[in-house]
């Protein structure tokens, strides 16, 4: 979310991209991230001055006509040096069950943390994450020859949550990462770690943050 997101604007300026979290202020978190690198690396500035302003917030820039434009470089968007007039910044915060942005069309659509906690504690709100991850797919710009890109990024807390649905309707490519290899051997921290991280976190949140399988509590 930060820089992948950020490799794909320096190779193409015009992409128009929108990360979707729960709510807006998640999805604004993400945005501040990349804003603030994009600010504050000198190399990139000095590799990409086709692309990246060289001080953002001085908030305006003169164009190719002599005027004076505005800079949008908010935690809410930004938009780098391009060509296109599109409405859409190049980067856009957008919350989805909770201000979720409409009439933009974007390039690329980013989903990271679309659930939480909290949207999966009942059937209904479980319902309503996954009815407002459908509608934020029309958010899409599909292009001749260059269809629209998704990219999820997230934890499972429930095994009928959003995310079953996404597997199911194959919206994304499923690649799981979880604690320990098809073995059963820890890919990252020793057993002992794992059996105290076990240990000290539940069986629950152990299954859903560290196996990435809500399924498994009860092992």
């Amino acid at each position: 979310t930060w820089l992948k997101t950020i490799q794909d604007i320096l190779i193409d300026p015009e992409e128009r991209i929108c990360i979707n979290s729960f709510n807006q202020t998640l999805a604004k978190s993400f945005v501040s991230q990349i804003k603030t690198e994009l600010e504050t690396n000198w190399r990139l500035k000095w590799l990409f001055p086709e692309i990246l302003w060289d001080d953002p917030l001085k908030g305006t820039y003169v164009d190719e006509n002599g005027k004076r434009q505005r800079i949008p470089w908010t935690t809410e968007s930004i938009r780098v040096k391009r060509k296109s007039r599109a409405k859409e910044d190049t980067v856009t915060a957008s919350g989805l069950v909770t201000g979720q942005k409409t009439g933009g069309h974007y390039t690329i659509l980013i989903y990271d943390d679309p659930v939480t906690l909290d949207s999966v504690t009942s059937p209904e709100l479980i319902e309503r994450t996954t009815n407002a991850f459908q509608m934020s797919l029309n958010t899409g710009a599909n292009a001749p020859g260059k269809p629209v890109r998704v990219r999820i990024i997230g934890t499972r807390y429930h095994f009928a949550d959003t995310y079953s649905v996404i597997i199911k309707n194959r919206t994304a490519i499923l690649r799981v990462h979880p604690c320990v290899d098809a073995k059963g051997e820890p890919v990252l921290l020793s057993k002992q770690m794992l059996a105290k991280k076990k240990a000290d976190l539940g069986s629950w949140v152990y299954a859903s943050q560290m196996m990435c399988d809500p399924r498994q509590s009860s092992n």
